[in-house]
């Protein structure tokens, strides 16, 4: 379940040129048997380039800086069974490749257990400093000298009728020191809050 998170940084460096589709607010989002609702506002917009098993939304933040974005990645994933919640839950935490990431040096992080319609699930949240050379990228300048900070909060959730697939849907948001949003976390569990399970063709 290895989220590869430098594809998110590549896709953010083209979207002024990828075609993009501005959302309605409080407009549902589905892939395959799952569907979520993003925050409340304008502002939020999907890209259209992902595939059918994935959606990727992004939205500028208040700092003005090109680098300073909400983004909600959500993938369908395949896996196997489990034999019980606690080894899913293991299984969730080996799998967070933004640990592994030489370009990101983890300040905090914590996994658990959480609930969805009576499904068992997988929240982690961390938070990192940004090492990478982004500038390179030419996607624009930064306001502030420094490292950037990104919040994740990020749910691994099985679906009830077939549980070898699996929602991964991240929040996070890139900023600078001093400039974290207080608000982030309630936003990203009204994203959670919203996930509805949809009817699946597999009866396991």
């Amino acid at each position: 379940m290895k989220i590869i998170i430098s594809l998110v940084v590549g896709l953010l460096a083209s979207c002024a040129s990828a075609p993009r589709q501005e959302l309605l607010s409080s407009q549902r989002i589905t892939v395959q048997a799952f569907s979520w609702v993003p925050p409340a506002g304008a502002g939020w917009f999907k890209d259209r380039r992902v595939g059918v098993d994935r959606s990727l939304l992004i939205k500028a933040h208040e700092g003005g800086d090109p680098y300073e974005n909400y983004v909600i990645d959500a993938r369908i994933l395949t896996a196997p069974l489990f034999q019980s919640n606690e080894d899913f839950l293991r299984a969730a935490q080996s799998g967070k490749s933004i640990q592994e990431n030489a370009s990101y040096r983890v300040l905090a992080h914590a996994m658990e257990g959480h609930v969805v319609h009576g499904e068992y699930c997988a929240l982690y949240k961390v938070t990192v400093e940004d090492r990478s050379n982004t500038p390179s990228l030419g996607f624009g300048v930064h306001r502030r000298l420094g490292y950037m900070l990104m919040d994740r909060i990020e749910l691994s959730c099985r679906h009830p009728q077939d549980k070898t697939k699996i929602l991964d849907i991240a929040f996070s948001l890139s900023y600078y020191p001093g400039e974290a949003d207080q608000e982030l976390m309630s936003k990203a569990m009204s994203v959670v809050n919203s996930i509805q399970f949809l009817k699946t063709s597999v009866d396991r």
